[in-house]
């Protein structure tokens, strides 16, 4: 992966970290997530769907709330988190605009669920509101998959309960160029398909993010490889060498991860 940056006239407000893609969402979705600096207070996730991360979350100590622009799925989020006996809040809103009644410490956006933003202005904009809602110093985790031009993504399955049953979750990519892709999700009861959809989505480049970056509040602190999980060298337009500067420690401004 090439490293590009441009340059900023203004110094960032926070900080994001690219994370692992899914697979390490889910490991970390089982215990306690933790983000440099940041190990308790208030966390909102972005498209938060059924709430998976932000159960993790709240049984982490945080206070949560969930935003995603489908009533249904929030209403399925609201019942897993008080069967499991869990407090949190939700707020029906568009990713690209919205607006919470206070600051939090720490935001996340999981599973690839930004490259439904199809634009660099949609995502700006999201940056933008993100920033908005986020403490001086505050984090923002997204797990977004920067793709190599010509690299075919694997077919990636897990397992999940729903009323007492396991099924398999299975995800591939059928078709793609070089500035969309075609995303199929499956659901599987004993290997059978029972529910199956697919989404137009936003195929993102590191070269892309780099740009956007730039005019944002935000500034990439850490990356992680999507095949390894390991943590990605990332060079800083603010020092002379290459830094990984999310991997411990508190930070002087907020954060953007990718995972």
């Amino acid at each position: 992966m090439d490293w590009q940056w441009t340059s900023r006239s203004t110094a960032p407000k926070h900080v994001i970290t690219l994370p692992p893609s899914t697979g390490r969402w889910r490991t970390r979705s089982s215990g306690s997530p933790r983000s440099p600096g940041c190990q308790k207070g208030e966390a909102f996730s972005n498209r938060c769907a059924e709430a998976r991360l932000s159960k993790a979350f709240a049984a982490a100590g945080f206070h949560t709330l969930g935003v995603d622009l489908s009533a249904p799925l929030i209403e399925l989020a609201r019942i897993d988190f008080s069967a499991a006996g869990l407090d949190g809040e939700w707020l029906e809103g568009d990713a690209r605009d919205f607006s919470l009644d206070r600051v939090f410490d720490l935001a996340a956006c999981p599973v690839n669920s930004l490259a439904h933003l199809q634009t660099t202005v949609d995502m700006a904009k999201h940056l933008r509101t993100v920033s908005d809602n986020l403490r001086p110093r505050g984090n923002y985790w997204v797990q977004l998959d920067l793709k190599d031009a010509e690299k075919e993504d694997p077919i990636e399955r897990w397992e999940f309960e729903l009323e007492d049953e396991t099924l398999e979750f299975e995800w591939s990519v059928v078709e793609f160029d070089s500035e969309f892709e075609t995303h199929q999700d499956r659901i599987l009861r004993k290997g059978k398909p029972i529910f199956e959809e697919r989404h137009r989505m936003k195929r993102w480049f590191f070269k892309d993010w780099s740009r956007l970056l730039a005019d944002s509040p935000f500034m990439l602190t850490g990356a992680y490889d999507g095949n390894s999980f390991s943590l990605m060298i990332v060079p800083s337009p603010y020092r002379s060498t290459p830094s990984i500067l999310a991997a411990k420690g508190r930070l002087p401004y907020p954060s953007l991860s990718l995972l």
